[in-house]
């Protein structure tokens, strides 16, 4: 990687300003510090700045940037492998007329020095001091008074102390004389330096510094090792042997490096330049410096904090009684760290995050500020709409998202309870999170809760109880038998958690004398009693509230609110080809209410019945489409299992084949079909695959089915065919005696 830059090169980088003039004034001061830091560029006029006076943020976009070049030279299998920066192109900087930034501090090299190397400048000083006295007291030179000073230090007529301070002045490094004391040049050099470049010049050279010099194979080096699949040292050695070129050798043409070097280089590295590629997102924000925040000042329901989690435990679904896992929305007050009664449903929809909100609202009031993860369950027209029929300007809430999507710890509240919530289902013998589950009793607990529902499905309830004791005894915890049960056992979770103590919370004396953390539930009753009341809602304004807006056009007097559905009332005829405001509740289909664009309310409308079409509530319609959205997907599973296992080409088995009269062919053409189609041979069904779950399995048998339904369906249509031409034969008067079956050939089915 190059080392030195010239302004233009700077000019516009992150970090830097946007012009040339302004880069070269501002590293301009920082040479005050080092003047070793500049040169000349050989053959122009051209000034460069090393790369160490730039700051960190345009160190790591131009390393970013060694990267990519390096990476474009690796052959394509390699290249397809890495983790290479999605960066952006810098933008041009464009700094104020009154440019105050603060600059870098360089620190000197005595901040940056051993214990032992400040020891030894000290000595040195010390040293330097008697000499200089001596010289001024005698009226000599200092180099008759360096000769003085070793005399008497050799012929023993120094103090204890002071010859101690002298052998001290000896740095590790370097050769040792017989006397232990350093020589009469060395103590010359020593007030040369002194008087040239100040008394900190005396402290010795940092030899145990590693050498940071960028060699041409140093980036290949990174880029390799910087992939989120964590590659060893050796890999990363062996994959540069592969790819190894001349010109990254050091000097251009000198053969790879050795594994010693690679790995010497790697230990030099800093952690945080390993950890970038390696790790990404939440996990590499993980291991980052992050801002803690406190909740100092907030009132009950200022901020409140919400996310989804999906169970780490399959329960019965609601309807069908088949194991799934459940999604769990729950609402945090920052304040008093609360949370109130949480949304239970199968999916993350805005249906579950929203009836999560209602409920916040109906136990604290409206908050002032909610704040999700970035999804579109949230960010969608319903909920944000910028205009009149957004949910969040009907409430007078505002919604906030993390700034940087995929920034999980800017809702760490939320984040946090979700690991809570993992802890809490160990108890339950379905739990099935990976990394704190044994594989081989997760599977056989599933195989059990299978058979338990497929039994209580039947009406088997004798062996369905069974079965129940049975997992419970495999997975060592709670089973679940019906949905309520486990909607119950998260209910009574809240509770749990919101009498427990939490860290966040100030302490008070408990009733055993000891100082304990105060739990959410007693936070917010001291903020009740300190003065603090909800934003309260009728319960009429809250359905109001929460059912759906959507602006539609009165047509004919009447307005189609969603499937179709038409409805009607008296006032409509007035306002034909008027957009209005149409409220809909999800759980009721016989009438809507209509609403000026302003939000008054104009009447309720009454369905239209129309014959021949099913009327249905909104939350149906809504349920209507998410099935046909998962059918849509396993037939799509389905299609992939039957390309994956489709057997070859049916070859034809030599079957006897019988000709059939040219004559009777010419009189009646579609015979040229029957005559080409050839019997077909059942196959042997291929073996089972390797890795398969129920659901492939059963994916698998359907496609088999479905082959030889199709295939039942062929020769049931080829024998009515047949039947239908020998009956048309005899009605002709025709002899049958020489029609003779043809044999069915090759002919492909699938």
């Amino acid at each position: 990687m190059a080392e030195w830059f010239t302004p233009q090169e700077l000019a516009g980088l992150p970090g830097m300003p946007g012009s040339p003039q302004k880069v070269r004034d501002r590293l301009q001061k920082i040479l005050d510090a080092d003047r070793k830091k500049w040169r000349k560029r050989v053959g122009t006029k051209a000034i460069e700045y090393h790369i160490d006076l730039l700051p960190a943020e345009t160190r790591a976009y131009l390393a970013e940037q060694e990267l990519v070049a390096v990476a474009a030279q690796l052959s394509e299998p390699t290249r397809a492998t890495l983790a290479l920066p999605a960066r952006a192109a810098p933008t041009p900087a464009v700094a104020p007329a009154t440019d105050r930034r603060e600059l870098v501090s360089v620190e000197s090299p005595v901040a940056r020095a051993t214990t032992e190397q400040r020891a030894i400048l000290t000595a040195r000083k010390v040293v330097i001091g008697h000499i200089e006295r001596l010289a001024r007291d005698q009226g000599c030179s200092t180099r008759a008074a360096c000769t003085v000073f070793l005399s008497r230090a050799r012929s023993g007529d120094l103090s204890t102390e002071v010859l101690g301070v002298l052998r001290r002045t000896q740095a590790p490094q370097g050769r040792k004389s017989a006397d232990g004391l350093p020589s009469l040049p060395t103590l010359q050099r020593w007030i040369g330096l002194k008087t040239q470049r100040g008394a900190d010049a005396l402290l010795p050279a940092d030899t145990s510094t590693p050498d940071f010099t960028e060699r041409p194979w140093h980036p290949v080096v990174r880029t390799l090792y910087c992939r989120p699949q964590k590659p060893t040292v050796r890999s990363v050695y062996e994959q540069m042997q592969v790819e190894w070129r001349p010109e990254w050798g050091f000097p251009p043409g000198a053969p790879a490096p050795s594994y010693q070097q690679v790995l010497r280089y790697l230990q030099k590295l800093s952690e945080s330049d390993k950890m970038r590629g390696r790790y990404q997102g939440s996990a590499l924000r993980a291991k980052k410096f992050y801002q803690h925040r406190d909740a100092e000042g907030l009132q009950p329901w200022d901020l409140v904090h919400a996310d989804g989690w999906n169970t780490h435990f399959r329960a019965p679904h609601p309807v069908m009684g088949e194991p799934v896992t459940y999604e769990v929305w729950h609402f945090h007050d920052v304040a008093t760290r609360y949370v109130t009664p949480m949304s239970i449903g199968l999916t993350e929809n805005t249906d579950v995050i929203l009836d999560g909100l209602k409920e916040c609202i109906r136990f604290g009031g409206v908050p002032a500020v909610l704040q999700t993860d970035s999804t579109r369950s949230i960010k969608n027209d319903r909920v944000k709409s910028e205009q009149f029929d957004g949910l969040a300007s009907r409430l007078g809430l505002e919604i906030k998202h993390p700034a940087e999507v995929g920034n999980s710890q800017a809702n760490g509240i939320a984040e946090n309870f979700n690991t809570w919530l993992d802890r809490e289902s160990r108890a339950l013998a379905t739990y099935q999170n990976p990394k704190g589950m044994d594989e081989l009793a997760y599977k056989r607990v599933g195989r059990i809760y299978k058979g338990m529902t497929k039994a209580r499905r039947a009406g088997d309830l004798e062996s369905a109880h069974a079965l129940k004791l049975q997992a419970q005894r495999e997975g060592r915890g709670l089973v679940f038998e019906t949905w309520q049960q486990a909607c119950d056992w998260i209910h009574a979770l809240e509770e749990k958690w919101n009498n427990h103590p939490h860290r966040s919370l100030p302490k008070v004396r408990g009733a055993d004398g000891r100082r304990v953390h105060m739990t959410p539930a007693q936070a917010l009753q001291a903020a009740r009693v300190a003065g603090w009341s909800p934003v309260v809602m009728t319960e009429d304004e809250l359905r109001d509230a929460f059912r759906l807006h959507v602006i539609k056009t009165v047509r004919r007097g009447a307005v189609s609110a969603y499937a179709g559905q038409r409805y009607r009332c008296i006032e409509l005829d007035h306002l034909e080809g008027t957009d209005v405001l149409v409220a809909i509740d999800a759980d009721e289909y016989r009438h809507v209410w209509i609403k000026h664009l302003d939000g008054r309310l104009i009447a309720r409308a009454e369905l239209v019945e129309a014959s021949g079409y099913i009327t249905q509530t909104l939350a149906d319609a809504a349920r209507e489409k998410r099935a046909s959205a998962q059918i849509r997907r396993r037939e799509r599973q389905i299609e992939q299992i039957e390309q994956r296992t489709a057997p070859p080409a049916l070859e034809h088995h030599g079957g006897e084949v019988f000709e059939i009269p040219t004559d009777l062919v010419q009189q009646r053409p579609e015979l040229e079909v029957v005559a080409r189609v050839a019997e077909v041979v059942p196959q042997q069904a291929p073996d089972e695959p390797e890795g398969m779950d129920d659901f492939d399995r059963y994916c698998l048998q359907l496609a088999h089915e479905r082959k030889a339904a199709k295939v039942a369906q062929e020769q049931a249509e080829l024998a009515e065919m047949s039947a239908r031409l020998e009956r048309e034969r005899r009605e002709a008067g025709e002899s049958t005696g020489d029609y003779i079956r043809p044999a069915m050939g090759d002919f492909d089915f699938y």
